[in-house]
């Protein structure tokens, strides 16, 4: 038991002794210890845990408020970024919608003109498949959800592949190549080139003619000359921000092709032709030994 006295606390114990010769109670044997050091002892172990715990909790909101800090304007600017995203898609979206119901409509009421307004719906359809290829292109790429697979291409033959499948009515391409290796993901390089292509056939033209581009592979490069009306210095960047467009398409062509150029550490940039036009050069690093 824990006795307290004017100085402090002893702790005693206390057995009982027999008289072996009476068999009976003969007495008691007391212990007695001063309680003062270890009263000190946890004093001090008490206020040491308490002092760790209080740094233990002031560190943990130290580095929450520092991860918070850091993190929370990141996940901000995603968010605002995918949310100007998704309104310029909608902003796409929605003038081919309103055209498709149009035309059905009016396919509806006259059939005679079913042919004409079928190949217009079709080409809006088009238009509506590439304006949700480019959202699911650049939502994939500002998300960094895909890792860039690479293997060695041929970009020669990737870029008249893709002018082959272009409607030779609407521009006339005339190509010079040389055998070109680069290391390069194909579906990611086939959407830039591609993106680039559509990009001379929308704006590489004078009114009421079609587009006449020159496409030259070599090095590593391909460059896209065109004999449009080409551009003022103020677009020259602009072009390649989301969005930007005053010609009935996505505005996001430009921004994927450039940023599929970057990760492949490679560049894009244009240039005003001295004759009128622009030049597009998307440049990519090549690898020491061809194919």
């Amino acid at each position: 038991m824990t006795i307290p006295y004017p100085g402090g606390a002893v702790r005693a114990v206390a057995t009982p002794v027999d008289d072996w010769r009476y068999d009976h109670f003969g007495g008691a044997a007391i212990a007695w210890a001063d309680l003062g050091p270890d009263h000190a002892r946890q004093r001090q172990i008490t206020a040491l845990t308490c002092g760790l715990t209080a740094a233990l909790i002031a560190s943990f909101g130290l580095m929450t408020y520092l991860l918070t800090a850091q993190l929370l304007p990141a996940r901000i600017r995603a968010v605002e970024r995918q949310e100007d995203i998704l309104a310029g898609v909608a902003h796409d979206l929605r003038a081919p919608i309103a055209a498709l119901c149009a035309l059905a409509e009016t396919a509806r009421d006259h059939p005679d003109q079913r042919t004409e307004l079928l190949d217009r719906t079709v080409r809006l359809s088009r238009r509506m498949g590439d304006i949700v290829e480019d959202l699911l292109s650049r939502a994939r790429l500002t998300a960094g959800i895909e890792e860039m697979e690479t293997q060695p291409l041929r970009l020669d033959q990737i870029v008249l592949d893709l002018i082959e499948e272009i409607d030779s009515d609407a521009a006339i391409f005339t190509s010079t190549t040389a055998p070109t290796v680069v290391n390069g993901a194909p579906t990611l390089l086939c959407r830039a080139i591609r993106n680039l292509l559509d990009n001379a056939v929308r704006h590489g033209h004078l009114p009421d003619e079609p587009a006449r581009v020159h496409v030259t592979v070599a090095g590593g490069r391909v460059i896209m000359a065109d004999r449009g009306p080409g551009l003022v210095d103020s677009d020259r960047d602009s072009i390649f921000e989301a969005f930007h467009s005053n010609a009935g398409s996505t505005g996001l062509g430009l921004p994927i092709a450039r940023w599929v150029a970057h990760a492949h550490g490679g560049t894009l940039d244009v240039h005003s032709a001295d004759g009128g036009g622009a030049i597009f050069e998307f440049a990519l690093p090549t690898p020491a030994r061809e194919l």
